[in-house]
C-alpha cells in the first residue's frame, strides 16, 4: 500500500476518478466507483480488491477499520494500491452524494463467467432501465436464494452509482 496526500481537487487523481461517473469512461478503462463505506465494504465481501482509495483527513484509521472487516482481516490493500489522504474540497469534488464522503474506491471490473450448473436461480434483467427497480430484483434474488443476477447490454449499468445505491 502506498499513500499520498492530495490537497487540490484540480489534481490529475481526482480528475480520473471524476472521469468514472460516466459510463462511457468506466467501460472505457473498466473501472468503476464506489462511495462511502458501505459501498466499500459491499465490493471488499465480493471479491473487489481496490486500486485506489481517496479517503478524508482525520478518518483514515476507521476506514482501515471498515477494509479490515469487510475482508475478514485479508490484507486487501496490495502494494500497488494507492491510498489517498483527501483534503474536504477533493473529496467534496469526487463525491456524487454531495455532501462529502469520507471514503472514495476505484475498482476494477471483474469478469465471471456463469457456471454451467448453479446452485438457485440465475435472474438476468432484460431492458430494466431503472436502477431502483434493479436494486429491488437483485434484493429479492438474494432473499430468495438466488446465485447470481446478469444485467442484458441494454439494461442499467450495475456500475453507475445510482444502481450501486439502490
Amino acid at each position: 500500500m502506498r499513500t499520498r496526500e492530495i490537497i487540490s481537487p484540480g489534481n490529475t487523481a481526482v480528475k480520473e476518478a471524476v472521469r468514472l461517473r460516466r459510463k462511457r469512461n468506466r467501460y472505457e478503462r473498466r473501472r468503476f466507483l464506489t462511495e462511502g463505506e458501505d459501498l466499500l465494504a459491499a465490493a471488499l465481501a465480493g471479491g473487489y480488491i481496490p486500486r485506489q482509495v481517496f479517503v478524508l483527513e482525520g478518518n483514515v484509521s476507521t476506514t482501515m477499520e471498515t477494509i479490515g472487516d469487510a475482508s475478514d482481516g485479508m490484507d486487501v490493500l496490495e502494494p500497488d494500491v494507492e491510498v489517498c489522504i483527501c483534503s474536504q474540497p477533493v473529496m467534496e469534488k469526487l463525491s456524487e452524494l454531495g455532501s462529502g464522503s469520507r471514503v472514495i474506491a476505484v475498482f476494477d471490473f471483474i469478469d465471471r463467467q456463469l457456471a454451467a450448473e448453479t446452485e438457485g436461480p440465475l435472474i438476468y434483467l432484460a431492458g430494466v432501465g431503472d436502477p431502483g427497480n434493479a436494486g429491488t430484483i437483485i434484493r429479492s434474488a438474494s432473499a430468495l436464494g438466488g446465485c447470481g443476477v446478469a444485467f442484458s447490454p441494454d439494461a442499467v449499468d450495475p456500475y453507475s452509482f445510482k444502481c450501486q445505491r439502490a
